[in-house]
């Protein structure tokens, strides 16, 4: 008998739940490696000579995810420091699609069809209100992203290094996923 989870946060809810640390083992979610990795070896020396200035966007397009957030944030940050920045979205949901030159929607995409999309953008961001997992992190870590997202993202937690590989954020704190989003933006112009 034993569990099977994610990561740390649900290796600790498992213990309260009264399994022994030798009955838990974690990596239940977890991303096609070699097929994410194998972006970044494709991607990663053209990447460092012409970064591209898209943030990328993977998940539903409901609330939990904060996209309305991102969106808004991403627009604001266009009105006031004026940049060739874009954002690119894959997915689909609930909440329509937001109109606006600098963003563009790709609707659903499957892992393998990626390549282009992972070539042409730079910096995932997931602003997820709440995210027990969000096995994405992986794979654009693995992929070679830096990463914003937040602490409500329990892959954070294995896979984002604030300040090193990207930044964790507080969820719905719309003032700091701009300084993250403009951080980002400034460390390409470095």
């Amino acid at each position: 008998q034993g569990a099977f989870v994610p990561g740390v946060r649900q290796a600790r809810f498992a213990k309260r739940l009264g399994f022994s640390t030798q009955q838990i083992a974690t990596g239940a979610y977890c991303c096609d490696l070699q097929l994410f990795n194998g972006y970044y070896q494709r991607n990663s020396e053209n990447k460092q000579q012409h970064f591209p200035k898209r943030f990328l966007f993977a998940g539903r397009y409901a609330e939990e995810k904060g996209i309305q957030l991102l969106w808004q944030t991403f627009i604001k940050l266009q009105a006031t420091i004026g940049n060739d920045w874009e954002l690119w979205c894959i997915g689909k949901g609930d909440i329509a699609p937001i109109h606006h030159p600098a963003i563009k929607h790709l609707g659903f995409v499957q892992p393998q069809d990626l390549g282009e999309v992972i070539q042409e953008t730079g910096v995932f961001v997931l602003p997820s209100l709440f995210e027990p997992w969000g096995v994405v992190v992986q794979e654009y870590a693995a992929a070679g992203f830096p990463i914003i997202t937040t602490n409500a993202v329990g892959a954070a937690d294995a896979f984002v290094v604030n300040g090193e590989n990207g930044y964790v954020i507080e969820p719905a704190n719309g003032m700091a996923l701009e300084q993250a989003m403009r951080q980002m933006m400034q460390a390409d112009q470095n």
